[in-house]
């Protein structure tokens, strides 16, 4: 098969799934990769592709909690626990995923806490406390885990700076 015609295989594949162009983007360079490089399809994982893994595991955790967060915070932050413990992380594609849904929840514990939900700043700080260390040993960078979930990354990352201070210090 032509490349050209790959390309075009691809893009109507990422059409037909709904994919992003982020995701189609990422796809695409694996497939330049398999290409040129001679390289099987099971061994290129670059960290884009595991990144884009993360963005559609916040997106999943967005559908199985959110509801629990416009009453209390406390009732979100048990939901999603119970979806991260039920996740695997043996795999590098497992850890991203865990990363992606630890990162949402956080995300929105904090988008909680400054609309004034009780309870929504501790919750935010449980959240840290689980996806920062991983995200740190996976070697992800703040600006490419945000930009998982659209928003300020500039003010976001701020913020979890200074809630990662808060958190070293004890304040809840």
């Amino acid at each position: 098969m032509r490349k050209s015609m790959m390309i075009k295989s691809v893009v109507r594949f990422g059409q037909w799934m709904h994919l992003s162009w982020y995701e189609l983007v990422t796809t695409m360079i694996a497939i330049s990769v398999i290409i040129c490089g001679n390289v099987h399809a099971s061994e290129v994982k670059t960290q884009q592709q595991l990144i884009a893994i993360s963005a559609k595991a916040s997106l999943a955790g967005r559908e199985a909690c959110q509801r629990e967060m416009h009453e209390d915070a406390e009732e979100f932050q048990q939901c999603a626990s119970q979806l991260l413990a039920k996740l695997p992380q043996k795999t590098l594609e497992q850890k991203y995923t865990y990363l992606g849904k630890a990162y949402y929840a956080w995300l929105s514990s904090t988008s909680a806490a400054k609309g004034g939900l009780p309870n929504a700043q501790k919750s935010a700080l449980y959240f840290l406390a689980i996806f920062r260390p991983l995200q740190k040993k996976l070697g992800v960078s703040d600006l490419a885990l945000c930009k998982t979930i659209e928003g300020d990354c500039e003010s976001r990352n701020a913020r979890m700076l200074v809630m990662e201070g808060e958190g070293k210090k004890g304040v809840q």
